[in-house]
């Protein structure tokens, strides 16, 4: 079966873009662990798409490289980057608005997703 990449990306993204929104408007501990059960979707098929349109860009010869390149990215400059500034907008603003703001980084990603891949449909 054959799939696009991007498409699957911007899809993702927005199932971040409900799940951190809920997190805004909920502020019940119960209900927001049980939502947390959705982590493990989320994050399983983003870890998934992303592993493949990685391979899908990145030439044989340095695949694994560019596998490096990405798990360094997204586990180390963005776990460091996501833990300061969120840890500061969580400080100054609280967690609801955390995530609100979270919601809408995500948004504006599947917004420019979903626009990269209608590009790559034109060519």
């Amino acid at each position: 079966m054959e799939y696009n990449h991007l498409l699957l990306l911007g899809i993702i993204a927005i199932l971040y873009t409900i799940r951190w929104s809920m997190y805004g408007f909920i502020d019940s501990p119960f209900v927001i662990t049980l939502m947390q059960l959705s982590q493990g979707h989320t994050f399983g098929l983003f870890w998934l798409i992303a592993l493949q349109t990685a391979v899908s860009f990145i030439p044989n010869h340095i695949r694994s490289t560019g596998q490096t390149l990405l798990t360094s990215v997204c586990f180390g400059l963005g776990g460091a980057f996501g833990g300061t500034v969120g840890g500061a907008i969580f400080e100054q603003l609280g967690s609801l608005n955390m995530y609100r703001i979270m919601a809408g980084i995500t948004l504006l990603a599947s917004f420019l997703i979903f626009s990269t891949y209608r590009l790559s449909l034109k060519k």
